[in-house]
C-alpha cells in the first residue's frame, strides 16, 4: 500500500514586535555603595557633587582691611569765644574752640525762633591753629571742614556724657555775611587787631537774619 504524501502546512505569521519596536533589555541593577568605602573612593561609581555648607551667623567673618574713615564734616556757625592758643610739650601749635549753630523756623505770626542750638567743640592744629588764633574772634561767622566724632566724658556727679567734636583740617571766615562796608582790617570790620575784637563787632553778635544758622547770641557759654 502505497504512502499518503502529507499535505504541507502554510506557515504562520510571525506576530512577533519587529526588533526596532521591542524594549530593550534593562541593565544590572548596580550595587549601592556607603560612601567611604574603598570602592566608592576608588570612583567605581560616579559621587554625588558637594554643595557648600550653609553660612551661618557663626561663620561669617568680617574682611579684614583698613579701618573706616568719616567722610569729612563741614560747619557753618559762630565762634563763642576765642581761639585759644596752646603748645603740646613737642611745640606743636594747638587751638581749641568752639562753634554753635542755631535751628530756626518761622512762625505762624512771620517771626523767627531758635529750636534748637548745637555746639562742636573744634581743634586745629599747626599753621591753622596759629592763624585762628590771630584771625578769628568771638561771634565771627566761621566755616570748618574736618572730622567729626563723639567723645565720652564723666561729670563731677559721675554721670556719662558725650560730646561732639571736630579735628578742623581747614578753617576760614564766612565772607556771605560780610558788608560792603565792612573792609577795614582785613575785611573785618569787628577786629583792630590781633583777633581782639572792637565795639563794631557787637554787630555781628546782634543778628537777627534766620538764614544765617550762626550763634546769634555771643554771650551766652556752650552747655560744657
Amino acid at each position: 500500500m502505497d504512502a499518503v504524501p502529507h499535505p504541507q502546512r502554510t506557515p504562520l505569521p510571525d506576530r512577533r514586535r519587529p526588533t526596532a519596536l521591542r524594549p530593550r533589555p534593562r541593565p544590572p541593577a548596580r550595587p549601592v555603595l556607603d560612601p567611604g568605602t574603598e570602592q566608592h573612593c576608588r570612583g567605581r561609581l560616579p559621587t554625588r557633587p558637594r554643595l557648600p555648607p550653609r553660612r551661618t551667623a557663626h561663620s561669617l567673618r568680617v574682611p579684614k582691611g583698613p579701618p573706616e574713615v568719616n567722610p569729612p564734616a563741614v560747619l557753618l556757625g559762630r565762634l563763642t569765644a576765642d581761639p585759644e592758643l596752646r603748645y603740646t610739650p613737642n611745640s606743636v601749635p594747638c587751638a581749641t574752640f568752639t562753634i554753635a549753630y542755631d535751628k530756626r523756623r518761622k512762625t505762624a505770626d512771620g517771626q523767627w525762633e531758635t529750636e534748637c542750638t548745637t555746639f562742636v567743640r573744634c581743634t586745629a592744629w599747626r599753621n591753622t591753629a596759629e592763624q585762628a588764633a590771630k584771625a578769628l574772634a568771638k561771634g565771627m561767622p566761621v566755616i570748618a571742614v574736618g572730622e567729626l566724632y563723639n567723645r565720652a566724658y564723666e561729670t563731677r556727679d559721675g554721670e556719662k556724657r558725650y560730646s561732639l567734636e571736630c579735628n578742623v583740617q581747614d578753617l576760614g571766615v564766612n565772607l556771605r555775611w560780610l558788608k560792603d562796608d565792612n573792609v577795614a582790617n582785613g575785611g573785618w570790620s569787628g577786629t583792630s587787631g590781633g583777633g581782639k575784637p572792637s565795639p563794631a563787632a557787637q554787630a555781628w553778635n546782634t543778628s537777627t537774619n534766620p538764614q544765617q544758622g550762626g550763634f546769634a547770641g555771643g554771650d551766652d557759654e556752650p552747655p560744657f
